[in-house]
């Protein structure tokens, strides 16, 4: 602007100022000439930026039912997802009923498959959960503490709970649930078929 008032020959004494003082009051040049803005994000949990193998940090829900035939009866089976915290990887355990033994069993197969444990766990407040909690600590007291201090160093397994109530907090493994479902419905309507 200054530049152009220069070119048609006319110098002004504190034009500078003045100018500047125009365009701050000119709604239109300010919206133009702002900064970008930044996201204001909070830094990501210890959780999904450890350099750590998958499913070190893992979410964990039941999900179902699904009817499925065996002979000429017709049953509900239940699925069980875990999620990796950091690489989003997915692996699905089938569970007969929602019963806590079902899901001790379910969690047996998913480590040994993956050969070792998880350093923690975030499930949901789901009583199936709740029991195997319970049921882990009440095993954990009745070890020989010798064996158990060696096993806890090599093989600590910590669950976290969420909120009850509040599935919002497992966003992560609940949106991968909607997907999971979708598929396996699919699947089974085409068995059916």
């Amino acid at each position: 602007m200054i530049n152009e008032i220069r070119s048609h020959g006319l110098w002004i004494v504190g034009m500078s100022k003045a100018v500047a003082s125009y365009i701050y009051k000119c709604v239109t040049c300010r919206k133009s000439r702002r900064p970008v803005e930044e996201q204001k994000m909070a830094n990501l949990p210890e959780d999904r930026i450890e350099d750590a193998p998958p499913f070190t940090f893992s979410g964990m829900d039941c999900f179902g039912p699904f009817l499925i035939k065996e002979r000429r009866k017709e049953l509900k089976c239940y699925r069980l997802l875990f999620t990796c915290m950091a690489s989003r990887a997915v692996r699905i355990e089938m569970l007969d009923d929602m019963s806590t033994d079902a899901f001790i069993n379910a969690l047996r197969c998913f480590l040994a498959i993956r050969r070792g444990s998880f350093k923690s766990c975030a499930p949901d407040q789901g009583t199936n959960l709740l029991g195997a909690k319970n049921e882990f600590e009440r095993g954990m007291k009745e070890l020989d503490v010798a064996h158990l201090k060696a096993f806890v160093s090599d093989h600590q397994c910590e669950f976290v709970m969420n909120a009850p109530h509040s599935s919002q907090t497992g966003g992560v493994w609940e949106r991968q649930i909607r997907t999971a479902r979708s598929i396996s419905s699919s699947l089974m309507n085409e068995a059916k078929g």
